[in-house]
């Protein structure tokens, strides 16, 4: 069950090393009858409740230009849509640089690969461990946050750009990324 919390109290026993955690939360009937379930089986079962901070995704008006940018800079340079999206991965996408053993490093790229379209990677030479190189890797697009979407928009609208693609208006641009800055 998933829902958003209104407040929350702690109320901590240094007798016992344990603390009791009150939230508020707005919930449906759907979901008051899934928690009354949990309580039930709490007695017999064990469930893990996981806080975290709420972040909205990109909007789809977001994916949707991108891929109409992709496909007109692709009809441009003699390519596919797929491969200006890559590449765009490449130049501007979200990454993290990991060391992987190297009798490892195949497989771990090759499943790494496989997750989507944008989840490439990068070896990037030996890491200071020993037997292990660094790896980037990089998240497709459909991962990313409203504020790393828009930048990656932004690529795509600077290459569009260079080659004389028309592009939506500055302003309408603007627009789509304040209602993307609007949801974080």
């Amino acid at each position: 069950m998933e829902t958003f919390i209104n407040d929350i109290r702690l109320l901590q026993d240094f007798a016992s090393n344990s603390c009791e955690l009150n939230l508020q939360v707005k919930l449906n009937d759907e979901q008051k009858n899934e928690l009354t379930e949990i309580s039930k089986a709490l007695k017999d079962k064990k469930f893990i409740c996981e806080i975290k901070q709420h972040k909205n995704k990109r909007s789809l008006d977001a994916n949707s230009y991108c891929w109409v940018l992709c496909e007109k800079i692709a009809q441009q340079v003699k390519s596919t849509s797929k491969e200006i999206y890559k590449q765009n991965i490449l130049d501007v996408g979200v990454f993290e640089i990991r060391p992987i053993a190297e009798d490892a490093k195949y497989l771990t790229i090759k499943r790494w690969n496989s997750l989507g379209l944008g989840f490439l990677t990068e070896e990037l030479g030996k890491s200071k461990l020993d037997k292990y190189v660094k790896v980037k890797f990089y998240f497709g697009s459909h991962t990313y946050n409203s504020k790393e979407m828009a930048i990656f928009i932004d690529g795509l609208v600077s290459k569009a750009q260079e080659l004389g693609i028309e592009t939506i208006p500055p302003n309408e641009l603007e627009s789509l990324k304040n209602r993307w800055q609007h949801y974080e």
